[in-house]
């Protein structure tokens, strides 16, 4: 009977340990994701011994390299750590933990860390944005059936932002500066599903901390041929061929990274789809017609 008591004393025991350093590490993780706002103005947020100052990029935007599976809070000094994201406004920090993005339906706050902050001011107001840039999810795979390691290989899935060289960015730009009359109608690309093959590539600074937002589109068809397109689909012949010389290059990237570009259809970014609803609906209850334009 008595070595049955210590055995359930022991259990006990050792529950209770395990529940206060569970505890422990969750009052931890939620304090090292509380930012605190330094006044009423909400200009400048404290976080890891850094002020990180509100700042407006006007037209432009920052490039935002992701952190996964993270959740951060900003709340007034005196709000403790377990009621900050109740109390808090929600933001995201990125990966090297220069730039905070607030996101919401009212509003879209930018914050740069103070060390950061004049460069971030200089490229707002001196913009060059003479480079092209594409970013993709590194998914680390694991070969391991380890629970503990499939959970980190999830969590830190690493977003690579991959600066053009210069010599592809000089083709992109050639390409783009080519002669209309060089250039393809968009239903001259393969129909198929997937047919094509593409970067999206975003302008920016040299240092990939500047962009605008549009979308240049480095195409491979189904059948080897390159293109670059500006988006622009109100004109239906914007398809720039790449000259035949500068292929090679090209295709070098395409494999280099066969995990950033994406499978899809260009049509599709020039034929949109709408639903046609009928003037009267039918007592059958007939499905609605998809319509292509």
């Amino acid at each position: 009977m008595k070595k049955i008591i210590k055995a359930l004393a022991l259990i006990l025991s050792i529950a209770v340990i395990a529940l206060t350093l569970g505890s422990c590490r969750y009052l931890d993780a939620a304090k090292a994701h509380q930012a605190f706002y330094t006044d009423e103005t909400k200009r400048e947020i404290s976080f890891e011994d850094h002020i990180y100052k509100i700042i407006s990029p006007g037209k432009l935007s920052f490039v935002f390299t992701d952190t996964i599976n993270t959740s951060f809070h900003v709340t007034a000094k005196d709000v403790p750590v377990l009621a900050a994201r109740f109390e808090g406004d929600y933001f995201d920090l990125n990966s090297e933990k220069t730039i905070i993005n607030m996101f919401g339906s009212t509003q879209n706050n930018w914050y740069i860390r103070d060390d950061w902050y004049d460069k971030a001011k200089d490229l707002i107001e001196n913009a060059k944005l003479d480079s092209y840039f594409f970013g993709y999810y590194d998914y680390r795979e694991t070969t391991t059936i380890d629970y503990e390691q499939y959970l980190k290989s999830i969590n830190n899935v690493a977003q690579k932002n991959i600066l053009l060289d210069d010599d592809i960015t000089e083709i992109v730009n050639k390409a783009l500066a080519s002669s209309s009359d060089k250039n393809v109608d968009y239903k001259d690309l393969e129909s198929g599903q997937d047919a094509q093959r593409y970067f999206r590539l975003k302008r920016c600074d040299k240092d990939i901390i500047i962009t605008n937002n549009d979308e240049i589109y480095l195409i491979r068809d189904y059948d080897n041929k390159y293109y670059v397109w500006n988006g622009d689909t109100l004109n239906k012949k914007t398809i720039c061929p790449i000259d035949e010389e500068d292929i090679p290059k090209v295709k070098a990237l395409f494999k280099e990274y066969p995990d950033a570009y994406e499978y899809g259809n260009i049509r599709e970014f020039f034929e949109g789809y709408y639903y046609e609803y009928p003037n009267e609906i039918e007592k059958d209850n007939a499905p609605i017609a998809v319509k292509e334009v």
